[in-house]
């Protein structure tokens, strides 16, 4: 007979949004029904004669800046399945889902917060990295010719310089975008981070594809998006198993004799909308040619 042995076990993963950011936890669960912010951000400095008032037309924001953020938050469910014959590993199931869900709950958090598929769908206010906030900027020469790797970083760091007074803001990009930056030396490790030479996180989610404002992404593999934005915040609700701890019954299916359990749990993932660009990167190119730039 086959000894049942623990299963390799599963690491998450790693430079994510989860990881880059500290989630927001705890047993204040009333944001599940959806959930609204007034923005720190989206504000304007200027200096002014001391002598002469105040100029508050300067200071005033921008109608095309949200006053108020509202959020529709999403679910994340893990499902796994097991013959019912199969001992301690049915009892071990509602734990195993549990597991699972810790592990693996970054990448479908990422690609909603990147593509916006449900916010689309449903027509949600939530924001979304590809075009889905009221100020995006498009940072792309012609809004389609890639820039080279080093510009597009430099690009997205202007960017956040220029909106928001210059607070530390967030660029997300693929791997294959990240790696890139990363063999230059132009970001840099510490701790669970990655961060830039003016310490903007710099988020490598796995479920970043890289796609454009309008949801498609290169098939030559030759140009990716990466965008720019505030600080995101990431809230997670409480892990639910179905069926409950314990309650073999109702997890049987008596057609095939198996067991399953899932896992879900609320998520919400957004930034106040203050900042947002984006540009289409060419991971083949690094910089200009500088002949070509100066003809």
């Amino acid at each position: 007979m086959k000894q049942v042995v623990t299963a390799p076990a599963i690491a998450p993963s790693a430079r994510g949004l989860l990881q880059t950011v500290r989630p927001v936890t705890g047993d204040d669960l009333h944001w599940q029904g959806g959930f609204s912010f007034s923005p720190n951000g989206c504000i304007t400095a200027a200096l002014i004669d001391p002598q002469c008032g105040r100029a508050t037309d300067d200071l005033i924001t921008p109608s095309d800046i949200p006053i108020v953020v509202d959020y529709v938050p999403n679910a994340v469910v893990i499902a796994a399945t097991c013959n019912a014959l199969s001992g301690s590993a049915a009892s071990e199931l509602g734990a195993r889902v549990r597991s699972m869900m810790e592990a693996a709950q970054g990448p479908p958090i990422e690609q909603e917060l990147w593509r916006g598929d449900r916010a689309l769908a449903d027509s949600l206010p939530n924001f979304f990295l590809a075009g889905g906030s009221p100020n995006f900027q498009n940072l792309t020469p012609g809004a389609s010719d890639a820039i080279p790797g080093f510009y597009a970083l430099s690009a997205l760091q202007a960017a956040l310089a220029e909106c928001n007074n210059g607070a530390r803001g967030m660029i997300h990009a693929p791997r294959q975008v990240v790696t890139m930056w990363q063999r230059f030396n132009v970001v840099r490790i510490e701790g669970s981070v990655m961060l830039d030479a003016y310490d903007n996180w710099i988020v490598a989610g796995a479920g970043y594809d890289g796609s454009d404002p309008d949801g498609e992404v290169d098939a030559t593999g030759n140009t990716m998006w990466a965008y720019a934005t505030g600080l995101v915040d990431v809230r997670l609700g409480e892990v639910n198993t179905v069926p409950g701890t314990g309650v073999l019954a109702e997890a049987l299916d008596r057609g095939d004799n198996s067991l399953t359990w899932q896992a879900n749990r609320f998520t919400g993932a957004t930034w106040d909308g203050c900042c947002h660009a984006g540009a289409r990167v060419n991971v083949c190119d690094t910089c200009c040619d500088p002949d070509a730039a100066g003809s």
